[in-house]
């Protein structure tokens, strides 16, 4: 293994019937959106997304609103980029764009200011508009990508929004029993010991860790 944790799959998991009791549920998915943050594994932000509107709905004042909704904001962003590089069909991306990018949020409305509300709506219209353009328009689209997407939505922003993704995890880890995860997985480069070779485990495309401790809320992680 090469300390490079993969994440092919997302465990099969309700989100809409996760509560604050199901712990240790919560903190192997928390692992689990890190790892796909982590390894840019776009294909999965998505479900990162379930997670974090998830844990939003369990934990509305966790963190301020405007930084749940930076951080969905960046993972959409970097979907919908994602998928104009690797040049998925227009009527997809165009619809993903509209479900990504409504004019109203509000789950958000009476958690945050009308300015930050203002803000983000126009970053919403902004970037949708930016999109669209570029999802119709395919030699805008081969400009933008030789010329402006690293600079604007590459590798730098990305980090930025790995960054704000972990200090959320991390609130929402201090409430977890034992240590968190995420600081395990940051550590670990490779298996050294039982508990270490478990965690590992947990994170591998066809862990069958994973399902079991989603199926078995009780059971105890590291012994």
């Amino acid at each position: 293994m090469d300390g490079q944790v993969r994440v092919s799959s997302w465990p099969d998991v309700d989100f809409q019937t996760l509560s604050l009791d199901d712990v240790w549920q919560l903190q192997v998915l928390s692992a689990q959106a890190f790892s796909i943050m982590r390894n840019r594994d776009m294909k999965n932000f998505e479900q990162v997304m379930k997670f974090l509107d998830t844990t939003h709905r369990l934990l509305p004042r966790l963190v301020p609103a405007i930084k749940h909704m930076k951080i969905q904001f960046g993972l959409k962003t970097m979907i919908i980029m994602w998928m104009l590089k690797e040049g998925r069909g227009m009527v997809h991306i165009v619809s993903k764009i509209v479900q990504f990018f409504p004019n109203k949020l509000p789950q958000y409305e009476d958690q945050c200011s009308q300015r930050e509300m203002f803000l983000m709506r126009k970053n919403h219209a902004d970037f949708q508009s930016l999109a669209q353009t570029l999802a119709i328009n395919k030699e805008k689209l081969e400009d933008y990508i030789k010329n402006e997407m690293e600079e604007q939505y590459g590798e730098r922003y990305a980090q930025k929004v790995e960054d704000r993704l972990v200090d959320y995890l991390h609130e929402l880890e201090k409430g977890f029993p034992g240590d968190s995860y995420i600081e395990k997985i940051m550590k670990k480069q490779s298996a050294e010991t039982e508990e270490d070779k478990f965690l590992l485990e947990v994170l591998s495309p066809d862990s069958s860790a994973v399902r079991k401790l989603l199926h078995c809320g009780k059971i105890q992680l590291m012994s």
